[in-house]
């Protein structure tokens, strides 16, 4: 048997670069102001599961600190703004059942 005739790859012609785009500037990270951080802390209720929260209220978490609520969602979740700048979901309106 005859072998196939052997084909070969011209190389592809190499395109003219375009000078990229800068790259949009980010937007800075939300965080507390450090006057609404003290104040909470001083004033604010400490979070607990069995609480309600509303937006723009603030709270404090045992692990977390000052917390400030920026969305509720209709599973008893909690969106909040933590004072290093992390969002967390946290459960609330949750009532502790025991068997």
């Amino acid at each position: 048997m005859d072998k196939p005739a052997a084909t070969t790859k011209k190389p592809a012609a190499k395109r003219a670069s375009r000078p990229r785009k800068p790259a949009a500037p980010r937007p800075a990270p939300i965080r507390l102001a450090e006057d609404d951080i003290a104040r909470a802390r001083a004033t604010a209720p400490k979070w607990d599961r069995a609480s309600r929260f509303n937006v723009a209220e603030y709270f404090v978490h045992a692990k977390f600190g000052v917390g400030y609520v920026t969305g509720v969602t209709e599973q008893n979740f909690i969106v909040c703004l933590f004072e290093d700048g992390d969002t967390r979901k946290l459960i609330h309106a949750q009532s502790i059942t025991t068997a």
